[in-house]
């Protein structure tokens, strides 16, 4: 009869991450992810192509911040209160062509826009966006498909806490929507840039070439996506039994 010690239970802090990555999407991998995403994207660059589990899943990662940004819009009445700014300086007479065209008042309307949107948004944005790993896949050594999509979705998701920063500006101030733009593609590039390894880029003038290319290109499928996500919505709000 063996004499040996019964193995020790496990510790309650990996639990306890577990528990709150599955409710909350965050634990402090998920944190030191973020925080080195954006203070040293090289080292998880390198993480993700190892294919080591150091860092949480970018898709993964992304997902919980959508869920974030999608939880903050709330606060100024979701994506349809966002969308009913664009019409708050509108004629009387288009108000009412929108009213009677969709036998809705016009706060009806948008609060089922903004239902359809938030649903919609995010998996268009995010399913467009992912086609840039084709470009990306074209960049230095060959790796998995799984691999590509991990590090387009570090660049999306670096690009996301800074859209978060921003957001309240942006929502107050339709103008501000444009440099929001260009500081969000100016995050796609940089994070390319800095976190680019060797088997990516080689040298800063390959790293710089390849980081603007994939930048406007990423930009070009999230408005895409956008876009289409919005066209969707306003059709299915407008076609939505009354």
């Amino acid at each position: 009869m063996s004499d040996a010690a019964p193995p020790p239970p496990p510790s309650p802090a990996p639990e306890r991450g577990e528990l709150a990555e599955e409710v909350f999407g965050f634990n402090l991998r998920s944190v030191r992810s973020l925080i080195d995403l954006l203070a040293a994207p090289r080292k998880v660059f390198a993480s993700i192509i190892a294919r080591d589990r150091t860092y949480t899943p970018m898709v993964r990662l992304w997902l919980a911040l959508l869920g974030v940004q999608i939880a903050i819009s709330v606060i100024w009445g979701g994506y349809g209160a966002i969308a009913a700014q664009a019409l708050q300086n509108a004629a009387p007479e288009v108000i009412a062509q929108l009213e009677a065209a969709t036998g809705r008042t016009r706060d009806e309307f948008f609060s089922l826009y903004g239902s359809i949107m938030s649903v919609l948004h995010g998996p268009l944005v995010g399913g467009f966006t992912a086609l840039s790993v084709i470009v990306l896949s074209r960049f230095g050594d060959k790796r998995p498909f799984a691999v590509n999509l991990n590090l387009v979705f570090a660049i999306l998701t670096a690009s996301s806490i800074i859209g978060l920063a921003i957001m309240p500006f942006a929502v107050a101030n339709q103008e501000l929507s444009f440099v929001a733009t260009l500081l969000i593609t100016g995050m796609y590039a940089s994070t390319f840039i800095r976190g680019a390894t060797p088997s990516l880029a080689g040298g800063w003038t390959g790293r710089i070439i390849k980081g603007l290319a994939l930048s406007i290109i990423m930009l070009v499928l999230v408005l895409i996506g956008g876009f289409l996500a919005n066209m969707i919505s306003l059709i299915a709000t407008s076609a939505w039994p009354a």
